[in-house]
């Protein structure tokens, strides 16, 4: 939601990408991202990848998700130049959530598009607290959003999303 909304200000024109590919949390992920978009009034589309089992290490990373998702970003795109948003931010160890993996990616995109594509990722440097903060400051509806990756009721208290949650959020 913050880096839709940050798109929102800076006046581009902005559609939504959900991207079901078989996680335990698509229904309410896919749920969330509806209201999201419809709060901000845009387009929503949505992408159904079947056939795939990532490997989920441990740490809750899949290995190749964010290139993914970036790459059918970039597919969905209707006209040049644009620019693809991307809601990674930093206290993850996963390496696709960094400014090299952004730096990577825009390679792949300058080699399919010349150039005239940007891969935004605006809170690349920032953690989630300093996207909750954002949150906070420009009166986002944060209820809106979902991220329990086994898909339960937020939170969890097992995956990291609900993990950071509690600490944006502790129980009383």
């Amino acid at each position: 939601m913050a880096c839709v909304h940050v798109a929102v200000e800076s006046g581009a024109v902005v559609r939504c990408l959900f991207i079901d590919y078989g996680q335990p949390s698509a229904v309410r992920e896919e749920a969330a991202a509806r209201d999201i978009a419809r709060h901000f009034g845009i387009e929503l589309s949505v992408v159904r990848v079947g056939g795939l089992q990532p490997l989920v290490a441990q740490s809750g990373f899949i290995m190749g998700r964010n290139m993914a998702f970036s790459l059918l970003a970039l597919m969905d795109i209707r006209e040049v130049p644009a620019s693809v948003s991307i809601g990674i931010h930093s206290g993850t160890a996963y390496c696709d959530c960094s400014p090299r993996f952004v730096s990577l990616a825009q390679q792949a995109f300058d080699l399919y598009t010349g150039g005239k594509v940007t891969l935004v990722a605006p809170f690349v440097t920032q953690d989630k607290v300093d996207i909750a903060i954002y949150c906070l400051r420009n009166r986002l509806p944060r209820e809106l959003t979902y991220s329990c990756e086994l898909g339960l009721d937020q939170p969890c208290g097992r995956c990291a999303s609900c993990k950071d949650l509690l600490v944006l959020d502790p129980p009383e």
